[in-house]
């Protein structure tokens, strides 16, 4: 199951906020994907993936996310409350050539960062809201 929308962290960072929890299918991950490509309602926002534990994230659906648009989804922060699963998921950072997606153990740790990271809302030149060093 998966949940998009727009979020403001307590710093007043306005970012993507992505939870996921019981099954992420690759419907789903082709969502988030449009989402937050050029053109997508969420582009150029910094990402909050929020995994609850206990979250499937089957073959099908990791090929769709090995297909995202990597410059969206740097600067990412991603809640992985499971320990085993974080090293798992650094694996696949490490492989997808992401250099500044952050792994947290929980949601505070992973806002905490995203507002060390990035500056309440600014335009960009295009109109998008977005903080300057989102790309």
């Amino acid at each position: 199951m998966m949940a998009m929308n727009e979020f403001m962290t307590p710093k007043g960072v306005k970012v993507v906020r992505v939870g996921l929890s019981k099954l992420y299918t690759a419907a789903e991950a082709n969502e988030v994907g449009k989402g937050i490509a050029p053109g997508g309602r969420f582009h150029g926002l910094p990402m909050l993936v929020v995994m609850q534990l206990g979250t499937d994230v089957p073959a099908e659906s990791r090929e769709v996310m090995s297909k995202m648009d990597r410059g969206a989804l740097e600067g990412a922060a991603v809640v992985v409350p499971s320990a085993t699963l974080r090293i798992f998921a650094t694996f696949i950072v490490r492989v997808m050539g992401l250099k500044s997606v952050t792994l947290h153990s929980n949601e505070e740790e992973a806002l905490t960062a995203l507002d060390g990271r990035f500056t309440p809302v600014q335009k960009g030149p295009d109109g998008v809201d977005r903080a300057p060093e989102a790309r």
